[in-house]
Order: structure tokens, then C-alpha cells, then sequence
């Protein structure tokens, strides 16, 4: 046993040597030629069977089978038997019609038209049902139309070898889809810029196409591909439409096939190449491109025509137009004082009258009011300013650098719908600067009036919340158990403890102060028949209806409350008048692509040199 043991281990290495030796005398190279890579096969499933009609797109079966690896992807094309017979290719002979596909069917890209197709691509990892797939037949343009076309298909394996294309004949026809689109008429306009940024977009369209008559369902619809033109500009007298939908009246058309005059642009599918695409918006700019360069700002009526392609790729007959207002602003004026009359024709307390007085003294003043503020910019060297006490259009404000906002008043005198126009127009680059009692709209001077985070204030002005001071309660005598005596000058419970602004160092602005004896003058004191102006009873200490505001770091104080009692309330007067001494009434703001300012008080009330002093100093930054 020990010597059959002693035998087996000294011959395994002999062994293990001879066979070394064996596999180095042989040749491992590979001799002659590589084997011929097989083609994949692919196969039409009979379901649905060949030479099948269909007023909807079917959904076509086939398999496919590679006997030296693995399919990777198919690809399908539809041509119609018009267009084969037109490039002369016998119907009936399989080798002719499979030559054709090969040689004309293209694979889809930017250079590519799909003409007469482009191969359809499913990717056997990423697709569900790579075999199973609805395939878009071609229709014709009525409901009456039968179309005869021919159903391809091929198989690519992992090593890019396409397989025999194979083929099945089919026939459809279709009710033609319609086109709706969705966006409304802006009465003002859009702006329009020769680029897109991160600050304006373009503008934008929404459309949708719909089937009724084939898909009853709004469930159930296929998918649409659009084709959209935009022709212009013209001159709103060239074109017949309803101003409030855009829609054209009646029977009225434009020519589009005026190309080279009027077209503008038109959709290109950067993918799949051609001008059907899926989307079911686009954003428009630049429809000056073809008009000489302006300096000045201009306006034209443009038109977007929206033609829907269903699914078997037949378009509305009856496209969509909507007309649509564009403005090319170029800022090419200074200034534009927008002042909105805010007078009353009641006679509450507080409020400046929009009436004469029975005595014949007039307290109607928003004329010399308008003329106030007018002059505080022509006496700061701004001759050229112009003046609107309506709300400016958008081809107004699209004219000027800056926007100056001026109110006075009670109440609030600006709502969201002036402010709806200025946000683009802030967007684009241009400046605002309100300065007007309430200029965000705060009525209440028992609590933060808070804006939302999204907001006007808070987005374009760094405001995040408004606090207006006024009278409280409403001034109806003895309301509090109080009456004037013939020595009294100072109700406890009015408010108006304003006396000017405080600035702030390094903001390069001057401590102003208000005008009593204007103040004074304008205000009404008592309500009902026997009105009155303060002057008749009772002495000013302020002016009333002052705003403070609470800003984000992102904003610059400029200004601080000067209360009439500094901040120090006497302990008799605490119950009435709030601790506003050293509150921020004003703010300004630089952030790269426009400037603002949000001044909470009165212009009217202040001292006229202050205020002159003022639009200098605040001009010169927003204009340099």
C-alpha cells in the first residue's frame, strides 16, 4: 500500500509535465474565416390579418427570433400604395416592395423629412410589449376616403444586423380631427423680445386637438400630433376678429400661403424632424425678425395658426387662428407719472372731497394735486415727464425707464390689476417706484396686512407685510365717551401723528418733513351735513394715513416714521395712537434686472423742497 501511495506522487507531476508539453506543440490561433453573423427573423402575427380595414389605429402583432443573440430593437413604417405606384414599385412583388423600404424609409432625426416615412423605433428593454405596438395608419382628408397602405417592419439584433423587412397590407379610414386653441385674448398685448431668459420666456400658447366622432370618449382620445404658423405683424385694420376671443368674425381668413411675406415661424421637430409636433404648447419670441431694426418701442397684431393631425395622420381641414397683440418695448422715453384721481364723493372723515362746499369755499384739489406732482419732477430737472391718471397701457409703459406710481387719499387707490401690468414689464428690465398712501393696498390699522409668498410685494418690492395708520375708530363724536371742548386741539383717538421721514445714513437721501398747513387744508373733518375741514376745529399734529412696512434683507431702508410724539406716547394717549416712531416707510431695492421703490406716505402732504429733493435723489439712482 505505502508503495502504490509513493508511486501515484511521484508520477502526478510526470504527468502534469507531458501535458504541458502536449498544449505547447499545438496551435490555439483561430485558421479561416470567422462565421457569417446570422440575420434576426422577424415575423407578422396574422392578428390582424392582412388586407384588414380599420377606422382606428390597430394595434399590430408580430415576434422575432435571433439564433446568434438577441434582438435589441424593431422598427416600423407605413406608406401608402398612392405613393408606392407613384415611384413605380410592383404592389405585388415582396422583393420590390422590400428594396423600396430599405432604400426610402429613413431613420428619424433633425435632417430627416419623413418622406414618404421615417422608421418608428421600439427599444425591446424599454418598451412593455415590444411585438404588440398601435400603429399609426394613414387616412385621408374626408370620412369618405379609403387609404390602401402597406405595414413594415424589420429587427435589429446586438449586433446591429437588420433582419429581412417584412410587410402586411391594411386600409383605413377616418373622421379628421378638430383644433381648439385654448389660450385667451390678452386685451393688453404680450410683450415680445428678441431672446428668451431666465427673466422672460416668451409668449406663451396652449392648444388641443379632440376626435369626437371616432374616440366618443374624452377619456379615450388618441394622441394628437399639431402644426403651428405664426404670420404677421399687420396692422389691426387688416385683420376682421373679435376682441375679446381673438377669434376671426364670420367667414374672414388670412392668406397664409404669403410665406415669404408674412410667415414668421413655424414648429420643426428637432427629433424626429419634419414640422408635426407633439406638444401642446409653444412659447413664441422674436416676431420682429424679419422687420427692419426700431429703435423706438412698436405694436403689431400677429396671428398663430394651429392645425391638429390624429392619429392616422390626418389634419383639420379647418386649422385654428387666433389674432394676438405684440409689444417690442425699448424704453426709450424717461419718465411716466401715473396718478389715479382718489377723491370721495361722501364725506367721511379722513378723506379728501371730490365736492364744493355749500359756502362756495372749494376743497375740490386733485387738480392742484396732479399739478403738485408734475412740478416736484419738472423743479427736479425732468421737463420732460409725461403724465396719466388712468391706468397705462402696456405700449405705454413699454416707452419708458421708469414708472412713478403717486397717490394720496383714505383709501387704498392702486388694486392688483395695475400692478398685473407692471410685472412683465419689471421682468423685461423696466423700473417702478410707488409712492402713494397704501400703495399695496393695507386698510387696517389694527394689524400687519401680510402678504402671500408669491406676491407682487414681497417678489418684486421685498414687502413682506403692510401696516397703514389712520383713524381709529371712526371718527363719530363721543365714540369713546369723549367730546371736544372749545380748548381742545388734539383728539386722542385720531392718528395722524406723521411729521415727516427720517433717512437712513448711506442711502444718500435728507430728513424731510411734512406740511402741516397743506395738511390741513385737505382733509375732511366731521361727517354728514354740517362737513367741515379740520382747520375749523380742530389743529393738525401729522399727516394721517402713513404706511410702514415689514421688508426682507433683500430691500434698502430709506426712510424712517417721525412721529409727532417721537417715543415717547404720553401714558393718556397710549390707548389710541400706536408706537410708530422709527418704522421703515420706505424701501428700494436693486436686483440685476430691475430697481423698485415702495414709499408708504403721502407726496402731497410733504414739504415741497423736501419732495423736490427727494424725486432728485430717487430719480438719479433708478435712472444711473
Amino acid at each position: 500500500m505505502f508503495l502504490q501511495e509513493k508511486f501515484i506522487r511521484s508520477a502526478v507531476p510526470l504527468l502534469l509535465l507531458a501535458a504541458a508539453l502536449f498544449v505547447s506543440s499545438c496551435d490555439t490561433s483561430p485558421t479561416g474565416d470567422p462565421p457569417d453573423l446570422k440575420k434576426p427573423i422577424v415575423t407578422i402575427v396574422n392578428i390582424p390579418a392582412s388586407g384588414s380595414h380599420f377606422t382606428t389605429s390597430p394595434v399590430i402583432n408580430w415576434y422575432g427570433t435571433d439564433v446568434d443573440g438577441y434582438i435589441v430593437a424593431y422598427q416600423h413604417a407605413v406608406v401608402t400604395a398612392d405613393v408606392l405606384l407613384a415611384a413605380s414599385v410592383d404592389t405585388s412583388d415582396a422583393a420590390q416592395l422590400r428594396a423600396y423600404a430599405a432604400a426610402n424609409i429613413q431613420l428619424p432625426g433633425p435632417n430627416s423629412n419623413c418622406i414618404p416615412a421615417c422608421w418608428t423605433l421600439v427599444d425591446v428593454e424599454r418598451s412593455d410589449s415590444p411585438t404588440r405596438q398601435e400603429v399609426r395608419l394613414v387616412a385621408g382628408t374626408t370620412p369618405t376616403d379609403t387609404v390602401v397602405q402597406f405595414f413594415f417592419v424589420r429587427a435589429i439584433d446586438n449586433d446591429s444586423v437588420s433582419s429581412e423587412i417584412e410587410f402586411s397590407i391594411y386600409s383605413r379610414s377616418n373622421n379628421p380631427p378638430e383644433t381648439e386653441i385654448t389660450t385667451g385674448y390678452e386685451r393688453g398685448g404680450f410683450f415680445d423680445l428678441p431672446d428668451t431668459s431666465s427673466a422672460y420666456g416668451g409668449i406663451s400658447f396652449d392648444w388641443k386637438g379632440s376626435d369626437k366622432i371616432d374616440f366618443p370618449s374624452d377619456t379615450d382620445q388618441p394622441e394628437f400630433d399639431f402644426y403651428y404658423q405664426v404670420f404677421g405683424p399687420y396692422n389691426k385694420s387688416e385683420l376682421d376678429f373679435d376682441t375679446l376671443t381673438g377669434k376671426f368674425n364670420g367667414d374672414f381668413k388670412i392668406d397664409t400661403n404669403q410665406v415669404a411675406e408674412k410667415l414668421v415661424l413655424s414648429s420643426q421637430d428637432t427629433e424626429r424632424g419634419g414640422v408635426w409636433v407633439q406638444s401642446t404648447s409653444a412659447r413664441v419670441f422674436n416676431l420682429w425678425r424679419n422687420a427692419p431694426v426700431a429703435d423706438t418701442t412698436r405694436e403689431g397684431y400677429f396671428v398663430i395658426k394651429v392645425t391638429a393631425r390624429d392619429d392616422a395622420s390626418a389634419p383639420d381641414p379647418i386649422p385654428d387662428f387666433r389674432v394676438f397683440r405684440a409689444i417690442y418695448p425699448r424704453f426709450e422715453k424717461r419718465i411716466l407719472l401715473y396718478a389715479r384721481e382718489n377723491c370721495r364723493f361722501g364725506t367721511s372723515p379722513g378723506e379728501i372731497s371730490c365736492t364744493e362746499r355749500t359756502d362756495g369755499i372749494d376743497i375740490y384739489r386733485w387738480a392742484e394735486i396732479n399739478e403738485y406732482y408734475r412740478r416736484i419732477f419738472v423743479s427736479a430737472g425732468y421737463t420732460d415727464v409725461d403724465t396719466t391718471r388712468t391706468r397705462p397701457t402696456k405700449l405705454q409703459i413699454a416707452q419708458y425707464k421708469l414708472i412713478v406710481i403717486l397717490g394720496d387719499g383714505s383709501a387704498p387707490s392702486y388694486t392688483s390689476d395695475d400692478y398685473a401690468g407692471l410685472t412683465t414689464y419689471m421682468d423685461l428690465g423696466g423700473s417702478v417706484w410707488v409712492w402713494s398712501i397704501s400703495p399695496f393696498g393695507g386698510s387696517t390699522s389694527e394689524q400687519l396686512n401680510a402678504f402671500s409668498p408669491n406676491s407682487v410685494p414681497i417678489r418684486y418690492f421685498r414687502v413682506t407685510g403692510e401696516y397703514k395708520d389712520g383713524w381709529t375708530p371712526r371718527y363719530i363724536l363721543r365714540s369713546l365717551g369723549w367730546s371736544p371742548t372749545e380748548t381742545d386741539t388734539i383728539r386722542p383717538e385720531n392718528l395722524d401723528q406723521f411729521i415727516g421721514g427720517l433717512a437712513l445714513t448711506g442711502t444718500g437721501l435728507d430728513d424731510f418733513a411734512v406740511d402741516l398747513e397743506k395738511v390741513q387744508m385737505t382733509y375732511i373733518f366731521k361727517r354728514g351735513s354740517e362737513q367741515t375741514n379740520w382747520y375749523d376745529e380742530v389743529t393738525f399734529r401729522g399727516a394721517p394715513h402713513t404706511n410702514y412696512f415689514v421688508r426682507d434683507v433683500l430691500s434698502t431702508p430709506l426712510f424712517l416714521y417721525n412721529s409727532y410724539f417721537g417715543s415717547n406716547i404720553p401714558d393718556n394717549f397710549k390707548r389710541w395712537v400706536k408706537p410708530l416712531h422709527g418704522t421703515v416707510i420706505a424701501v428700494r431695492q436693486d436686483n440685476g434686472i430691475f430697481k423698485t421703490a415702495a414709499f408708504g406716505f403721502s407726496p402731497w402732504a410733504v414739504e415741497e423742497d423736501d419732495a423736490v429733493n427727494i424725486v432728485t435723489k430717487m430719480t438719479d439712482w433708478f435712472l444711473n
